[in-house]
């Protein structure tokens, strides 16, 4: 399973206030909220001397839209518990980097992207 696979099924599992509700990249326009988002920002390959390692960290986004402040700031917590408690065979630490809390006025949506470096093996 890729480590874009495994973070998707990890937030459906983990994250209980939006249910299934978690779509790569963007989401339906009539989508009940609150919702989340998932984005690759970067690879995050290592290298060695001779070629690209077994181990990556590349570097994601979760995006969490919600309807109030405080159910964004609920869910936030959510994602970051299940991220932060993240390790099986395939991943081996989730780092969290940044988090912002941004509103959105033409949606009337509160946005908060969490950033997170994802290392595991391949």
């Amino acid at each position: 399973m890729s480590v874009e696979a495994a973070l998707f099924e990890r937030l459906k599992a983990q994250v209980g206030t939006v249910s299934n509700r978690v779509y790569a990249g963007i989401a339906p326009q009539t989508v009940s909220k609150p919702y989340l988002t998932t984005h690759k920002l970067s690879p995050g390959f290592t290298y060695t001397h001779d070629a690209r390692s077994k181990l990556a960290g590349p570097r994601f986004q979760v995006s969490v839209f919600a309807s109030t402040y405080a159910s964004a700031k609920a869910v936030e917590a959510e994602v970051i518990t299940a991220l932060e408690s993240w390790k099986t065979s395939l991943v081996q630490g989730v780092f969290v980097e940044a988090a912002q809390d941004l509103h959105e006025p033409e949606t009337g949506l509160y946005h908060i992207p969490i950033d997170a470096f994802i290392w595991h093996t391949y």
